[in-house]
């Protein structure tokens, strides 16, 4: 083979791997330098900061629906309908038994006025007194019982009309219009779609080098590896037994297109 053919070929192979070094210290090198010895990495998910499950509190059946998964909402909006005519019903019985109440408490005091007077004339026997003062204080107990059943009537009714308690989106909706509700029962969920967390998993060797307020950098792969920057808010004490990890939750600046459940990583400086 010629000398010379060699030569060239040598010497190209040597500027390759001139190159292939230059790269390497380049852009290698630093990515070991900081995802190395000098740090060390977490895994998590995007969550809520906060949600809020709607629950039913009377058995009623579901009139209307103002809204679908998905939609945004406000805090206060009115989201799901009861059937409320048993309630206002209730409603008007209370009033009028409160309207009985306060009239036989106005009769019971003016008997009471007159029975005085004729005991003070020395007309009539304190036993008389006695029982129209007995007579007039279960007149006031029945108003007090008559007033606290309109109350409760009133707070039934409200709870015909289910609202948002928080801004934010309907993340599920387990109830359909014209379905029976029971007490307790989640029909919708909203969740806070501005005020979004990073959920770390971090290594029990490493969790003494995270402390409450630290500021970090969180890269979510959906979003093209973007890196949002953040702050450590809570550290829960409790360890996991199974993985030897602890959760940490980071407060995430907001950010277009992010959103709950969008997996990412996180690197900590030593």
């Amino acid at each position: 083979m010629n000398k010379s053919y060699i030569m060239v070929a040598t010497g190209r192979t040597c500027l390759h791997v001139f190159i292939f070094l230059l790269l390497a210290l380049f852009f290698i090198a630093p990515k070991v330098n900081a995802q190395g010895a000098g740090a060390t990495y977490s895994t998590g998910t995007v969550v809520t900061k906060s949600s809020a499950v709607i629950s039913a509190k009377v058995v009623s059946y579901v009139k209307k629906i103002y809204g679908d998964v998905g939609d945004m909402v406000k805090k206060g909006q009115a989201l799901v309908k009861l059937d409320d005519a048993e309630f206002t019903a209730n409603i008007k019985f209370a009033k009028a038994r409160l309207d009985d109440s306060i009239a036989s408490l106005d009769m019971t005091k003016l008997t009471l006025g007159r029975i005085d007077k004729l005991f003070t004339k020395g007309s009539i026997a304190k036993s008389a007194v006695d029982k129209a003062k007995t007579d007039y204080a279960r007149a006031k107990a029945a108003v007090s019982l008559a007033e606290a059943e309109l109350e409760k009537a009133q707070v039934f009714l409200g709870y015909t009309t289910l609202r948002s308690p928080i801004d934010g989106a309907i993340d599920f909706k387990k109830i359909e219009t014209g379905e029976l509700t029971s007490p307790g029962q989640p029909l919708l969920k909203v969740v806070d779609t501005k005020h979004l967390r990073f959920a770390a998993t971090v290594k029990e060797s490493d969790i003494n080098l995270i402390k409450r307020g630290m500021k970090v950098n969180v890269t979510i792969e959906a979003l093209g590896d973007k890196k949002i920057e953040g702050s450590v808010a809570h550290i829960v004490p409790s360890g996991d037994r199974a993985s030897h990890s602890y959760l940490v939750r980071i407060d995430l600046a907001p950010t277009d297109g992010l959103m709950a459940g969008m997996y990412g990583k996180i690197i900590w400086p030593r």
